[in-house]
């Protein structure tokens, strides 16, 4: 049996795996940012890494914290050295455990095309940090978000 390494924050388990997975899960995703390998094919160059990002609103914030992750935060992100691109997915009423016990509403994922991923990384601590480069509103839940860069060890496996 496969083990799955996990995630502690405030006492919430979240396999990191399942995190990957589901940023996997959309096609659009899979094929926008990951690089290709097709038969017969040496494969394209896709997203050197990719930032990982789980998030929820404050409670009963949603419309708030969606319009301004959307039209705000996605391109201040982007504006950053070493991002490209960017999108966002709202949990699915369908899952494959369904206990309800989702710890994450939201996922955004970031396109990193630098060599480096501390490029991004620096530039993204320097510019949050600053409300005049980088907003935050405060409908975003600060206490139940989660972040990981990740770098693809395959090519996109396509039937």
């Amino acid at each position: 049996m496969a083990r799955i390494e996990t995630y502690r924050r405030r006492g919430s388990i979240l396999p990191t795996l399942a995190a990957v997975a589901a940023a996997f899960a959309a096609g659009a995703l899979a094929h926008a940012f990951l690089v290709r390998t097709h038969p017969g094919d040496v494969g394209n160059a896709g997203a050197k890494h990719i930032l990982v990002v789980l998030s929820n609103a404050v409670e009963g914030a949603d419309d708030v914290f969606n319009d301004w992750y959307t039209n705000t935060h996605l391109p201040d992100v982007i504006r950053v050295k070493g991002f490209s691109g960017a999108q966002r997915f709202r949990l699915s009423s369908t899952q494959m455990d369904d206990d309800g016990g989702e710890p994450y509403e939201y996922l955004a994922v970031y396109e990193v095309d630098a060599d480096d991923v501390r490029v991004p990384r620096d530039g993204l601590r320097e510019n949050t940090d600053n409300p005049q480069t980088m907003y935050v509103d405060p409908a975003l839940d600060r206490e139940r978000t989660v972040a990981w860069f990740y770098t693809p060890i395959t090519g996109f496996v396509k039937h």
